[in-house]
């Protein structure tokens, strides 16, 4: 188009001062400068009120200097500039309300440049009194290039400086929030604080749990991006507080599938390190150190104390094993685990955990806790254990409560002798509830990839975990009292 492109207006190029293209969308300089952008397009061909434009149109339209009051547009960034749309004569009149907003902002603008002026010259002016006051050297070049920062720019830099600060700060202390758990960190912590985090009595025996877990290990690779202590300290968090994931990869800033692997390599590798922790007594340092309520109601015979407790995990979507995991005690899809203590009240043996649907007999007789039995020694179990037979054939007596199934009550012998029973067997319900309490993962709802074993792994991640919660447990003073 060879003239401005405002309808009635008789301008030529040449004619007038200055002859100017619609701006056009800025991509290359960020979202903000193309949003910018697009909205000064917009608005201005809006004004320009030309229904036949297409977009070859508005690319070679033209507008002359005679819409702008100072005879040019304004920077695209100055956008509270009255220049920034074209507004003298658009070849219509615009609203009152329109043209009302205009002058408002046109008088704001001017008020605007005033105030940064007498800024600037108050600068000036300070910049002289100082300069006179120091030496009579003139700074005129000095001064020349201080007066181009003005109330606004300083502003920004003071916003911009904020911002630094507060990012400086959320990096700190991601940086602190990481070093929290290394070995120089927990050396400070109290053992109360060691305790929250690990289960463990104190710092001293975390060390010593670290040095031999990592004795039987094969080395890491050199690039890894947490330490040895570190990667356990994961493991323990999990364990101890069931933290997700999610959780604990933000805290050591690593993504959550690292933590994943560090869980099921340091589980495995605890469960083979730390099982020794687990094991069932001599019979004569049984006898030598058995609690006085075990000696009063049952002498020095007592072996064991057997129970089962169970863990909930999610649903499976396969039938057949959500039928086998079906508990009908817990009404809920659940894994069964065997646990025995010794008098003492220490853990002395784990079964593997066995679909929730299992009875406690069935996997009584069909996990490898009557190969542990002695002649002679008393087994202690409540009413679902009916294994009597079982053990017989080792030359064992198991003490069960009495039942009262087809009787209107029990007899004084029975009941003399359930409560004998219940009186000493109340400890393994409080060495179960110790560790679930003291292992949070074991109070929780386990994902199904817990159950199921990885390539290359012999057990599933969630055998494991019970072990290395029982094995750590017993490295915790015992419930039971001794006297």
């Amino acid at each position: 188009m060879g003239g401005c492109t405002f309808f009635g207006c008789k301008c030529r190029s040449g004619t007038c001062k200055g002859s100017f293209r619609v701006q056009r969308v800025i991509l290359d300089r960020g979202p903000e400068i193309q949003a910018l952008s697009e909205r000064r397009r917009t608005e201005t061909l809006a004004r320009i009120k030309r229904a036949e434009f297409t977009k070859r149109m508005a690319d070679d339209a033209r507008m002359c200097g005679c819409h702008y009051m100072s005879k040019s547009p304004a920077d695209l960034e100055d956008d509270t500039n009255p220049d920034w749309l074209p507004s003298l004569k658009l070849g219509y009149e615009l609203p009152k309300r329109k043209a009302d907003e205009q002058d408002e902002a046109a008088g704001r603008y001017a008020r605007k440049k005033a105030r940064e002026e007498r800024q600037s010259a108050a600068c000036v002016e300070t910049m002289d009194i100082s300069s006179e006051e120091e030496d009579d050297v003139p700074l005129h070049k000095e001064i020349e290039t201080q007066t181009d920062v003005t109330g606004t720019d300083l502003e920004e830099l003071c916003e911009s400086l904020a911002n630094v600060m507060v990012d400086n700060d959320r990096l700190r202390a991601q940086m602190d929030a990481s070093k929290q758990f290394t070995e120089e960190a927990m050396s400070t912590k109290t053992g109360d604080e060691v305790n929250f985090y690990t289960g463990l009595p104190s710092f001293a025996v975390l060390m010593v749990v670290f040095r031999h877990v990592v004795q039987g290990m094969p080395s890491q690779p050199a690039n890894r991006k947490l330490t040895a202590f570190q990667e356990m300290m994961v493991t323990l968090l999990k364990l101890r507080l069931n933290l997700q994931l999610k959780d604990l990869a933000d805290r050591m800033h690593v993504s959550t599938g690292t933590i994943s692997r560090i869980l099921h390599y340091w589980a495995g590798a605890m469960a083979i390190r730390l099982k020794f922790l687990i094991r069932w007594p001599e019979r004569e340092d049984l006898r030598m150190t058995m609690p006085a309520c075990y000696q009063a109601a049952f002498g020095n015979k007592v072996a064991v104390v057997i129970d089962c407790f169970e863990i909930f995990i999610n649903r499976p979507s396969n039938l057949k094993a959500r039928g086998q995991t079906f508990s009908t005690y817990k009404s809920h899809n659940t894994v069964k685990v065997l646990i025995g203590i010794s008098p003492q009240g220490f853990v002395s043996f784990i079964s593997d955990p066995w679909g929730g649907r299992v009875s406690d007999k069935y996997l009584t007789e069909h996990c490898t806790f009557l190969n542990n039995l002695n002649p002679g020694d008393i087994v202690l179990a409540d009413r679902g254990f009916n294994i009597e037979a079982s053990v017989a054939v080792y030359g064992v007596q198991l003490h069960i409560p009495a039942f009262t199934r087809g009787k209107s009550q029990l007899t004084a012998e029975g009941v003399h002798r359930s409560r004998k029973i219940a009186n000493v067997r109340i400890h393994i319900e409080r060495v179960i509830g110790m560790v679930r309490q003291k292992y949070a993962i074991l109070s929780s709802t386990l994902p199904i990839d817990f159950l199921v074993k990885r390539k290359g792994e012999e057990l599933p991640l969630v055998c494991h975990l019970v072990t290395v919660c029982c094995a750590l447990s017993n490295l915790s003073e015992s419930v039971v009292p001794m006297d």
